[in-house]
């Protein structure tokens, strides 16, 4: 038997897409039908432009290599069941990047970020689609609701759901696994924000770690997610002769941000420790934070405030006080780091609000 290596043009001719060629053909054990074509479900840059354009073609290459040879030894021991299953060795990442090149605007960089969460989630760079089953979907699915808001979940895991339907109709896998998985669906929720009296009797109210007090007054401050802030260190910091500014990664979007840190905000820090620029700014915040013993809403009970109160309300304060103060949609929406202009125009809706109850103030008394 022979196994040959092909690629064949698809989407315009911008990639190849690799399969088998078996000669004599083989049979299919459910079918019966002969086979001499079977579809990899892997694929090259027909022209790649950039250094990672030609790295990514080298690995799949290698990749596509080392699934063949898996094949070949099945085939020479007369197991074909690679025909009726996932296909050995097809990658999930690689796949879903090959659809997200198919997308534009503010669709991609959702699948961008849903693609680096899959990733963190897995801490891998290749993911065989024979491992995903049910409980893989489940699994994932519970990460994301433990670690992102509701609509940032449905986002990622429908970027997820979206890819595997997408192989189950290539063909690929041979199993609709979304069928037995409940997907999850958007939260019309208020953005729920802190008042500047409410802001200023947390300022003037000591809190038991003044780690977290300082860290979560700086995010209000900045704008920044809690994601960002517990892992900034002294070498984000940068400052010459304009102040001060955070030069970062958002953990997100994994998009580099230059963000001017207000004077008020930098006091928060304290001292520069000198040597040790990898220190983070606020050590112990993830601890403070997630403790059962709920530091944060203690601090804010004490302080008189009502609401229940959590890190991210600190990111809507910021948002609304910019807002409320004058500044232009567009400038806030780069300030966030938001990728779309209609993630930012939420917080308009609340100022508007605020506007409209704050013209009840002035009456003429008959």
């Amino acid at each position: 038997m022979k196994i040959t290596l092909r690629k064949r043009p698809i989407s315009g001719g911008d990639r190849y897409s690799l399969q088998l060629d078996f000669s004599p053909n083989i049979q299919h054990p459910k079918t019966k039908r002969n086979v001499r074509f079977f579809t990899l479900g892997l694929y090259l840059h027909a022209k790649p432009k950039t250094t990672n354009e030609r790295k990514e073609n080298r690995d799949t290459l290698t990749l596509a290599e080392s699934v063949k040879s898996q094949i070949y030894s099945m085939a020479l021991q007369g197991d074909y069941s690679f025909l009726t299953g996932n296909n050995p060795g097809s990658d999930l990442l690689q796949y879903m990047e090959s659809e997200c090149k198919l997308r534009i605007g503010h669709t991609a960089a959702t699948w961008v970020t849903g693609i680096n969460s899959l990733k963190r989630y897995t801490g891998k760079s290749s993911i065989p689609f024979s491992s995903v089953d049910r409980a893989f979907l489940e699994q994932y699915k519970a990460y994301l609701l433990g670690r992102y808001a509701q609509n940032t979940a449905f986002s990622y895991l429908t970027v997820l759901r979206t890819t595997l339907n997408q192989a189950y109709r290539d063909g690929i896998i041979k199993e609709k696994i979304t069928d037995k998985v409940k997907g999850l669906s958007p939260e019309r929720m208020r953005r729920k924000y802190l008042t500047p009296e409410e802001l200023t009797a947390l300022y003037r109210t000591r809190c038991e770690h003044a780690t977290l007090k300082a860290a979560f007054l700086f995010s209000v401050l900045t704008g920044l997610r809690f994601s960002d802030v517990s892992s900034l260190t002294w070498a984000n910091v940068v400052s010459d002769a304009h102040g001060h500014t955070l030069h970062y990664k958002q953990e997100k979007t994994e998009l580099q941000q230059y963000h001017p840190i207000p004077l008020q905000a930098f006091e928060l820090l304290g001292e520069h420790p000198g040597t040790g620029a990898g220190k983070l700014l606020f050590p112990d915040l993830k601890r403070l934070v997630y403790s059962p013993h709920g530091y944060l809403q203690e601090w804010a009970v004490t302080a008189g405030i009502k609401k229940r109160v959590t890190f991210h309300m600190a990111r809507h304060t910021y948002a609304v006080q910019h807002l409320s103060n004058g500044t232009r949609m567009e400038v806030l929406r780069d300030m966030m780091g938001h990728t779309d202009l209609k993630t930012t125009q939420i917080y308009g809706q609340i100022v508007d609000e605020l506007r409209r109850k704050a013209a009840e103030n002035v009456r003429i008394e008959a």
